[in-house]
């Protein structure tokens, strides 16, 4: 231990100083010369200093500098001390880092250390001042962070708000301008430096009766007025439409410090529904004179259907009366035979073009109706095989047939045309002759029909138009062969109507098939 009586006391003075010493701001220790550097004196603020170990055991006078802090801090401060004691210098530094006795955290210090003299002129003491500033570094350290963090929160908004395709500002209270990136300030017609700590009726004379009074009610209620679609003059940088959206700028503790503007050009979306709008209405004018001529179309079908029909059904049934009685009697040449064959033929041809542009209108308008029945479909097929075969003796007609019935509810005399449709395609596109084949089997649930020719095939370009109206593949028109585009066009429609489905698979040149599925009754 060392002698804290070792330095006496100065004489007595007018004032007290010990009790000066007492109420110094700052942690004041004496410090002995011996080579422990005892503490000899202290004030409190010294004592709460050096560590909570002291705060416990009191008063550290008396104690060797060794005592008070770590091995490391020790060993530097140590150093101190002794150069101070030899030269007679002072020390002082405003950051000096410390770990105490018995402690792991480092403390830093803004301290200084005084040589005291004597009568003499020798160092008798020192004389330690200083003050904790821990708390107040790391203070700063994170005050430092949250500057550089605010920075970065500046810099990216003002990245954001500068780069935004659209026009951004911030008003105060007073409705002034302390924000606008350079679109808006563009939109404008002013840089963005005549803007600031203006108020929007100085920069937009012609506006502020319609935008003040909402700048106003969002600072009132707090709530934000969204997408004002607004005109704006054309004096304006750019005129056009603009939509326009106010929001309340809230602080911390949800005070409102202003609001903040958002402008959208909406002008080429403006422009395109315009656009779209003609377009739309051009199309409507459109679409009514394709239905005028749809109707006029269909009208003229109608009659003349009508007015044809009447006098094809009298001549058609006066021919075929002819071809009947010469056929008994024997009366008419052969030549004169052949003529009133091909007169019956052609009847009979024009009368299925009559009923087919009659079948286009009525399933355009929707008026082609069903009468459903139970119908046998290979037993159909059979009759309607047997009525065509003879008729085209050039073709090599084979079927296969379902043994047992394939019953469907349908419209028997509507199946029988799909069924003389694609048997009649299948002959006309095999114009040199060759095997059709027909086959009628059950599916699973559903009953099938295909139709197989070995003809002049359809090209895969053609096939997904094959049943539009009125179309005709390329390869029939190179061939000469006659037809208008409408029996598959009928047949699809036919089918959809009966719940089924029509499928074509062909190959240019080798001929093609069409499949039908049509499902079976239940049970």
């Amino acid at each position: 231990m060392c002698d804290s009586t070792k330095f006496m006391a100065a004489p007595a003075h007018p004032y007290d100083l010990a009790d000066a010493f007492t109420q110094l701001p700052v942690g004041v220790a004496i410090f002995d010369t011996s080579d422990g550097f005892c503490c000899l004196h202290h004030n409190p603020l010294f004592l709460a200093m050096i560590g909570a170990i002291w705060r416990e055991r009191g008063l550290p006078a008396g104690v060797p500098l060794r005592d008070l802090l770590s091995s490391e801090s020790y060993a530097q401060i140590r150093v101190i001390f002794e150069r101070a004691r030899a030269e007679g210098a002072p020390f002082s530094s405003d950051d000096y880092v410390v770990v105490m006795a018995q402690e792991t955290e480092p403390r830093s210090y803004q301290w200084s250390l005084t040589p005291l003299r004597g009568p003499d002129g020798g160092v008798r003491a020192l004389l330690a001042s200083g003050v904790e500033i821990t708390a107040r570094k790391a203070y700063e350290v994170e005050a430092q962070a949250a500057a550089r963090r605010a920075n970065e929160e500046r810099a990216l908004l003002d990245t954001l708000i500068n780069t935004a395709p659209i026009g951004v500002a911030f008003l105060d209270r007073e409705m002034r301008f302390v924000r606008i990136n350079d679109r808006l300030a563009q939109l404008n017609g002013m840089p963005v430096s005549a803007h600031l700590n203006r108020r929007v009726h100085e920069i937009l004379p012609a506006l502020a009766a319609a935008i003040e009074p909402v700048i106003q009610q969002v600072i009132a209620t707090g709530r934000p007025v969204m997408d004002i679609e607004a005109v704006l003059p054309s004096y304006m940088q750019r005129g056009g439409a603009w939509l326009k959206s106010f929001y309340p700028v809230l602080d911390a503790t949800g005070e409102i410090l202003g609001v903040g503007v958002l402008v959208t050009d909406i002008s080429d979306e403006r422009r395109m529904q315009e656009e779209l709008r003609a377009i739309t209405e051009r199309e409507r004018e459109r679409l009514a004179e394709v239905e005028q001529a749809l109707s006029i179309r269909d009208t003229f079908f109608s009659i003349a259907a009508h007015e044809l029909k009447t006098p094809l059904t009298t001549l058609l049934g006066q021919v075929q009366l002819i071809e009947r009685r010469a056929a008994k009697s024997d009366t008419l040449s052969e030549r004169d035979r052949r003529a009133v064959h091909v007169v019956v033929s052609h009847a009979v041809r024009l009368n299925k073009l009559i009923d087919a542009m009659l079948d286009i209108t009525r399933i355009e308008r929707g008026y082609l109706s069903l009468e459903c029945s139970p119908v046998d479909l290979a037993a159909s097929t059979r009759q309607v095989i047997d009525e065509i075969q003879p008729i085209h003796p050039m073709h090599d007609f084979r079927w296969q047939l379902s043994d047992t019935p394939l019953m469907i509810s349908g419209d028997a005399v509507r199946l029988e045309q799909v069924l003389y449709n694609l048997i009649e395609n299948a002959v006309k596109y095999s114009p040199q002759g060759g095997e059709v084949e027909i086959c009628v089997e059950r599916q699973g649930d559903l009953a099938q029909l295909a139709v197989r020719d070995q003809g002049i095939g359809i090209s895969a370009t053609a096939i997904p138009h094959l049943f539009e109206c009125f179309y005709r593949a390329e390869g029939a028109s190179r061939q000469y062969i006659a037809g208008m585009g409408i029996g598959l066009y009928v047949v699809y429609e036919i089918v959809r109507l009966h719940g089924g489905e029509v499928r074509v698979a062909s190959v240019e040149g080798e001929g093609s098939c069409f499949t039908v599925t049509l499902p079976l009754l239940a049970g």
